[in-house]
């Protein structure tokens, strides 16, 4: 932040060096989780065992499930330089990789990030914003799920939705849910 309002002049430049670079990251994430995905032995790769989720060399599958979704904002960042059919492509395969994660917050991300075009990022008609919002998860939806069957076959014997009941941490999970509609039941805007 301090670079870019310090730096009046190159602040455009800069913005699109630092969305490229997310982009590129994102796209060496894909590239690992690939060859996780189907074992390939690559050095600096680490192999990923049968029935444990793709990491991509992260800490964890939500971190690789982030920088993802941080690529599908600087695709939206480049949507008029790409053109339509680059983006949607783009936009597919990153969903792929998504979904490959296991990770369910990745739903959620996508969705944040279909609103936030949706509200902010373009002075479309509205119409025209329903038509991108249409086509946006349209291919992301196809893209979750190849990522689903990929996930499905190669990674887990059961769902993202199933390991969020049979994990260990569903009991965790479960109590924090309770918690926060007990939190909405007694917020006096949610009584009647």
């Amino acid at each position: 932040n301090i670079a870019l309002t310090s730096c009046r002049n190159i602040k455009k430049e800069l913005t699109i060096f630092l969305f490229l670079i997310i982009l590129v990251v994102s796209f060496f994430v894909c590239i690992s989780m690939y060859i996780q995905l189907f074992n390939f032995n690559i050095p600096f790769i680490m192999p990923i065992s049968g029935g444990r989720r793709i990491i991509s060399n992260l800490a964890q599958p939500n971190q690789a499930a982030c920088f993802v979704a941080l690529g599908v904002c600087s695709l939206l960042f480049f949507k008029n330089r790409l053109g339509n059919l680059n983006f949607y492509l783009l936009l597919f395969v990153f969903s792929i990789f998504l979904a490959i994660s296991g990770s369910r917050f990745s739903i959620i991300l996508i969705l944040l990030i279909v609103l936030y075009d949706l509200l902010f990022m373009n002075n479309n008609s509205f119409k025209e914003k329903l038509y991108n919002a249409f086509f946006f998860c349209l291919f992301s939806s196809f893209g979750f799920y190849i990522g689903y069957l990929l996930f499905l076959n190669y990674v887990m014997d059961f769902s993202i939705l199933e390991r969020g009941i049979i994990d260990e941490s569903s009991n965790i999970r479960f109590m924090m849910q309770k918690v926060a509609l007990f939190l909405f039941c007694s917020d006096i805007f949610f009584q009647r």
